[in-house]
């Protein structure tokens, strides 16, 4: 968070810092939003199914989050449950689409054809 508000004001004061290395200022950026994905994975983490503790006595208890492999059980054994990487998708849009549209490209291309 301070590193946020440090950021947003050397750019609001015209502070020259980022104006000769703006590599600087894309690091910053990129520290603040792999933050902000691991804090959002870690609440959705801990919000789903009452928590770490409470998943692990009952794994298969109503969740808080639909994920697609829930939906499509065609592609994942019923057994299926999200693990922390799942979260983390979850928080970061970004991520998601990009996961699932692989997933999705995966299961949906054609066999190559033989000749």
């Amino acid at each position: 968070m301070l590193a946020a508000v440090r950021l947003v004001v050397d750019i609001l004061t015209n502070n020259k810092v980022f104006a000769n290395h703006p590599g600087g200022l894309l690091a910053a950026g990129a520290v603040i939003w792999a933050t902000n994905v691991i804090a959002f994975g870690l609440w959705y983490w801990d919000l789903d199914r009452g928590g770490a503790a409470a998943r692990a006595h009952d794994p298969y208890q109503n969740p808080a989050f639909i994920f697609p492999e829930m939906q499509n059980k065609e592609y994942v054994p019923a057994t299926w449950v999200p693990r922390f990487v799942d979260y983390l998708s979850l928080a970061s849009p970004a991520l998601a689409v990009r996961r699932r549209a692989a997933r999705r490209c995966a299961l949906s291309c054609p066999e190559p054809v033989r000749e």
